[in-house]
């Protein structure tokens, strides 16, 4: 699936659909990052692929599959720790615009990358900009948070509580995304494994039940992006009932058995 297409990505729910009737786990994990040192008019070009992947590539994704989503359904939207760079660099107006929560998500997605494109468009032109500008890769990433605010507003005003929805920085990963953007030593980063736990943890375990929009930062609830949704009066209302604790492994599990029950058309009791 091409998360910059829209015909791409609807293709790739009606097949989802069509499959299994509908999406239990949602991760919108794909990325990308402009490469350092390169011509200005090269960099623009990569940044906005960068917006248009990180920040439109969710919004098109969700816009296709949220509504295929079951109930007690978990959506996982992959971000960063440099969200809270590009936050910190933006001007206080800026900061104050772009974190609002009164948009709706296409309202809030065509804002955000329209005031994008006016700082690019400073850039191309060599016009000096008023204040200091993130680059894109951070810039999306603490936009995809806002994003996943509003989206949990969405869910909760249209009587899906139940769809958890939350944005996570799993931490700094080995992979060649983050060689080739940024000059760090990757001696302290986990591998894409290790940074696969929390996320996978955050989509499965049943005991986490914060209230829907949070952001995650290293396997922690983050203050910065808090939800914008009333703390849970009983939380064991959004899980399915089920006799006695269940461990992430038999969740996964049977996870599987109702994917191949789905795809068999028979009972997840038939499937060994």
């Amino acid at each position: 699936m091409d998360v910059t297409s829209e015909e791409s990505v609807i293709t790739a729910a009606d097949q989802m659909c069509r499959l299994f009737g509908g999406v239990d786990i949602l991760f919108n994990n794909a990325g990308m990052g402009s490469r350092p040192n390169i011509p200005l008019e090269m960099r623009l070009k990569e940044e906005r692929l960068t917006m248009e992947t990180n920040l439109m590539g969710v919004y098109r994704v969700c816009k296709h599959f949220l509504p295929l989503m079951n109930e007690h359904g978990r959506v996982i939207n992959i971000s960063s720790s440099t969200c809270l760079a590009a936050l910190n660099m933006l001007s206080a107006e800026l900061k104050a615009d772009l974190t609002r929560l009164d948009r709706s998500s296409h309202e809030y997605v065509k804002h955000t990358m329209d005031v994008f494109q006016v700082h690019h468009t400073q850039l191309l032109n060599a016009t000096p900009a008023p204040t200091r500008f993130p680059a894109a890769y951070p810039f999306s990433k603490m936009a995809l948070c806002v994003l996943t605010q509003i989206l949990a507003q969405e869910l909760y005003t249209t009587n899906r509580r139940s769809i958890l929805i939350h944005s996570c920085c799993p931490g700094l990963l080995d992979t060649d995304l983050t060689r080739a953007s940024w000059k760090l030593s990757m001696d302290a980063a986990k591998t894409p494994d290790e940074g696969a736990i929390f996320p996978v943890k955050l989509a499965l375990d049943q005991s986490i039940t914060s209230t829907s929009g949070s952001f995650w930062l290293n396997s922690k609830l983050s203050p910065w992006f808090p939800s914008p949704l009333p703390p849970l009066v009983d939380s064991s209302s959004l899980l399915p009932t089920k006799p006695g604790p269940v461990t992430l492994q038999q969740r996964i599990t049977q996870l599987m058995k109702e994917i191949w029950a789905r795809m068999l058309r028979c009972s997840p009791k038939d499937v060994s």
